[in-house]
């Protein structure tokens, strides 16, 4: 164990020295993406505008492998269809498909709370494994899905985040935006994704639980059924704009 931490901290020291960002001397191991230990250097050309309104042709910063690769495959697909990228369309790439990949494990902490799940009398049978390694792989996922990168400076220049304003913090998880929410909780839930996104938008944004109980209680309902629900929902959150513009 202790020879393959020297050999990760060797390669990080090594992939240090071709990192043009600065990094923060606490964060000089962490990926950039997802806080995991870097072993990698990412290079990409960024083309998003600075503070300073100067571009910054490369960007190199330090990332695990799993993250690297994401990012090289995000690169290729943006290059292949001839899209505009930047490190950020990069970066809202590597989250979406963390996002994906621990869908299972974040959706442990919206079924179970810590102290739930430690009293599931789970010790005994297939599901002991289930017990004593789901909440360690739910903060795990969780920590490397809501990872706040530190901000990019080259040179004394800042580099924009285009899609800093675009994510969504809903329960302790930070999700790319709002869309990427929505996909989580309907695919946790069975739920439609087109009602729940009928439902949000009368809600609004800052009612996310409450679309969210909304919709789970129409799962088994038919088409009809949840249109009618929909209906009366929108008479009633039409009469609560009436009212509170009234008392105003």
């Amino acid at each position: 164990m202790t020879a393959k931490l020297t050999t990760q901290q060797a390669a990080s020291t090594a992939a240090l020295l071709t990192i043009t960002t600065e990094t923060p001397f606490n964060k000089r191991r962490d990926c950039w993406f997802c806080g995991e230990p870097n072993q990698y250097v990412f290079t990409c050309i960024n083309d998003s505008e600075t503070s300073a309104k100067k571009d910054i042709s490369q960007l190199s910063l330090p990332s695990c492998k799993e993250c690297y690769q994401i990012a090289q495959k995000s690169v290729t697909k943006a290059e292949h269809e001839r899209c505009h990228y930047s490190i950020w369309t990069i970066k809202a790439a590597v989250k979406q498909y963390l996002l994906q990949h621990y869908h299972k494990d974040l959706a442990i902490g919206i079924n179970w709370t810590k102290t739930e799940l430690a009293e599931s009398e789970f010790e005994q049978g297939n599901f002991a494994g289930f017990q004593k390694s789901a909440w360690f792989m739910f903060e795990l996922a969780k920590a490397r899905v809501s990872y706040a990168s530190w901000p990019l400076i080259v040179d004394g220049i800042t580099i924009l985040d285009e899609y800093q304003e675009q994510s969504f913090n809903f329960d302790d998880v930070v999700y790319p935006n709002i869309e990427q929410a929505m996909h989580h909780y309907a695919n946790t839930f069975s739920l439609s994704l087109e009602y729940f996104r009928s439902v949000l938008a009368l809600l609004g944004n800052d009612n996310f639980a409450k679309a969210v109980r909304f919709c789970r209680l129409l799962v088994a309902a038919n088409a009809d059924e949840r249109q009618q629900a929909l209906r009366q929902l929108r008479q009633e959150v039409t009469a609560h704009k009436l009212r509170t513009s009234n008392n105003t």
